[in-house]
């Protein structure tokens, strides 16, 4: 009965050791990971907040110019067609600061502002995307603004001026680019 106890774990250890030792078969598989796209927001997309301050000499005073943009809840969204996602529209808040922190300006704007400077069928489909100082010209802050689709990788907006006098009144008027130079076109 020895005998067999001995011939039975001899005959499986050979067992474990020939088919231990033996080569596995190599496969011309190569396996690779594919990344995947970054998800999408789930629900409704917030831009950035955008804020931005400058000291500027306007009349001979110095003041600070505020600008805010923000996301706002309130407003209509905007619906890309092209991709499906939706966006929050944004405001922008505009305050002039006196040197005494006396508010010399202040008001909010929103896309509404700048309507009749956006054809009817790009409405709904564009937001306000940034205002921000540019320079002061002949008595007046001048701003530029940027209406056109929320999406980061979309050409598609419009540009335009918003000039502001010392006493709140405002002008808003295309502003053109050149493409070549990057300066400001001359107006027709």
């Amino acid at each position: 009965m020895r005998n067999i106890a001995i011939l039975l774990i001899l005959s499986f250890g050979l067992t474990f050791a020939t088919t231990s030792c033996k080569e596995k078969k190599k496969d011309d598989v190569i396996i690779v990971k594919i990344p995947k796209e970054p998800e999408k927001p789930k629900g409704t997309i917030a831009k950035d907040s955008i804020d931005d301050s400058n000291i500027v000499d306007w009349g001979g005073e110095q003041y600070t110019v505020n600008t805010l943009r923000k996301a706002d809840k309130n407003l209509p969204t905007i619906k890309d067609e092209a991709t499906g996602d939706k966006y929050y529209d944004n405001r922008v808040s505009l305050e002039i600061l006196r040197q005494d922190g006396s508010v010399a300006f202040s008001k909010s704007f929103t896309k509404e502002n700048f309507k009749e400077h956006i054809e009817k069928a790009l409405y709904s489909s564009f937001s306000l995307l940034a205002m921000t100082y540019m320079e002061t010209e002949g008595g007046s802050l001048k701003f530029v603004v940027g209406v056109g689709e929320p999406d980061d990788n979309s050409e598609n907006y419009i540009t335009l001026q918003l000039l502001l006098n010392k006493n709140g009144g405002m002008t808003v008027k295309p502003l053109v680019i050149d493409e070549l130079t990057g300066d400001e076109a001359m107006e027709v």
